[in-house]
């Protein structure tokens, strides 16, 4: 909302209701803010990792409404087998991450 150039003023408001979190963000600047902007992108995968769902609403001429529910339930743990989905470049990346992080440790004491 920040990025919308002419935004003088965000409303923030939230609320605890069943077993959730209840955020409504409202802002009183052009309305131009498009669901397909990196960061309303980078915000709902956000939200989607933690189970929640977003939505948003820009009128313009009228200001931008975002709102967002996120569960406060536990959330299953991942897969024990979760790295049998991965193709063979992901394991390959991740395998190199590994060896990139272990090589950077410091030493341990003898």
């Amino acid at each position: 909302m920040l990025e919308q150039e002419g935004t003088g003023r965000i409303r923030v408001q939230w609320e605890l209701a069943d077993a959730g979190l209840r955020v409504s963000l409202r802002d009183d600047g052009p309305g131009a803010l498009a669901a397909d902007a990196l960061t309303m992108h980078r915000l709902a995968d956000r939200v989607a990792s933690l189970g929640g769902e977003l939505s948003l609403d820009a009128v313009p001429g009228w200001g931008t409404h975002i709102f967002v529910e996120l569960p406060l339930t536990a959330q299953e743990p991942p897969s024990v087998d979760a790295l049998r989905g991965l193709n063979p470049r992901e394991l390959q990346v991740l395998g190199r991450g590994a060896v990139l992080k272990a090589s950077r440790l410091p030493a341990s004491p003898p």
